[in-house]
């Protein structure tokens, strides 16, 4: 049987970790039915129970091995909700180099959370995670979701057209990527403001 190993990351205001049952019903109840889906890879849980199976299942997966895909809730400290998911995924054949990927729920948007949340996740994947360079792949048009990696250092660089299909349809996706000397760079010139 695995054990589970508890993990988590704070920030001013949130909590990267594992969700409880009730965090999680809530979460797919705030979900359910919202267009959050149109701008990421994932259609979202056709119910309570299939969100619950993921997280059980994601929570048997050591999060100190490095070469394991990392999936945390991003939960709002002052209330307890969890408000949305944020992940590590290394390539296989290339473990330093990961692709992030995040989602808020429609009601956690526009309050800087996922800012937060990718800056300190992107902070773990450096300091502690062994990583040389994050990939963070956006669906084309969503402008909020590129800000959110700008702002924590990411830089575009390149247009990869008809990049994935989602539901018959063929995404266009903005390739933006933060390499380990850019983080470091930014990260002094943090300090020394």
């Amino acid at each position: 049987m695995t054990q589970f190993v508890p993990f988590h990351l704070e920030t001013r205001r949130l909590t990267l970790s594992y969700p409880n049952e009730p965090q999680i019903r809530d979460f797919y109840n705030a979900i359910y039915g919202t267009n959050m889906f149109e701008t990421i890879v994932w259609d979202g849980p056709e119910r309570a129970e299939e969100l619950l199976e993921w997280w059980e299942e994601n929570r048997k997966r050591d999060p100190n091995n490095m070469t394991l895909r990392l999936s945390l809730a991003i939960i709002e400290q002052c209330s307890g909700r969890y408000v949305g998911g944020i992940g590590l995924n290394p390539k296989v054949d290339a473990p330093k180099t990961v692709t992030l990927s995040y989602t808020m729920a429609p009601h956690a948007q526009g309050k800087g959370y996922a800012t937060e949340a990718v800056r300190k996740i992107v902070d773990e994947a450096f300091k502690h995670r062994g990583a040389e360079l994050i990939l963070g792949p956006v669906f084309m048009g969503n402008v909020a979701s590129k800000r959110v990696l700008e702002k924590n250092g990411f830089r575009l660089d390149e247009i990869a057209p008809k990049a994935l299909k989602k539901r018959g349809v063929w995404i266009d996706l903005w390739k933006l990527s933060l390499s380990r000397s850019a983080w470091e760079e930014n990260s002094q010139v943090h300090r020394e403001s």
